[in-house]
């Protein structure tokens, strides 16, 4: 019941509805979403003793809020830092990745400036869902033209690269992840007004279905 009480009143805290999302800022992280997130989580702690062992001592704050990171770097700067018990408190996990810029993470030995993002998440205990929000950057797509001569015609649709599509598909280290209770993969255009091809969103709805199969255990 108490547990129940203290999800009510972290949810109702001025943090983005959507989440936390942990901005490098110095030496230490901060939410541009929950200015006053430091002051705001003390003055709740100060309530009284059984407060503060209850929401900062069991992770509560960590198991009730998703947390939303901008970029594999991000993500494993500030997994790295926290107490190792609060990261395994974390239930929920948005991480956006850029093909132009993330895409070698996907990679079995992704280079140095990537880091190992997914096995980062592998190590994260008590993660039930995650959703990956992937940028597809120029240089990783093409365009599809609509019929006309090339003084008339105009884009139409465009579509990610194949080569970007099998390296994600063929991850060692995503598909290791496992014990999800939910795993979503959004596709972010480089020009919204210019959507995804229609035939190869359901193929990008088939690796988001094989993927999620994998790291749900539903395939096993």
């Amino acid at each position: 019941m108490r547990n129940k009480i203290y999800e009510h009143v972290i949810k109702d805290f001025s943090c983005n509805p959507d989440g936390i999302k942990p901005w490098k800022k110095g030496k230490k992280f901060h939410d541009i979403d929950w200015p006053n997130a430091a002051k705001e989580t003390t003055a709740l702690y100060q309530l009284c003793r059984q407060v503060y062992v209850d929401v900062y001592g069991s992770s509560l704050l960590y198991r009730f809020k998703k947390f939303h990171f901008t970029s594999p770097t991000v993500m494993l700067n500030y997994l790295w830092v926290i107490n190792p018990v609060h990261k395994d408190a974390i239930r929920s996990i948005q991480l956006d990745m850029s093909l132009a810029r993330d895409l070698g993470c996907f990679r079995e030995d992704p280079p140095r400036s990537c880091g190992k993002p997914f096995d980062m998440l592998a190590s994260c205990k008590g993660l039930q869902h995650l959703r990956l929000n992937i940028y597809v950057s120029y240089g990783f797509f093409r365009i599809q033209w609509s019929t006309g001569n090339w003084q008339t015609r105009f884009a139409r649709t465009c579509m990610v690269a194949d080569s970007a599509l099998k390296t994600i598909m063929e991850s060692v280290s995503l598909n290791n992840i496992r014990g999800l209770k939910s795993f979503e993969m959004s596709w972010t255009p480089p020009n919204r007004a210019l959507p995804l091809e229609e035939n190869q969103q359901e193929y990008l709805l088939q690796v988001e279905e094989g993927i999620r199969k994998v790291v749900t255990g539903e395939q096993e």
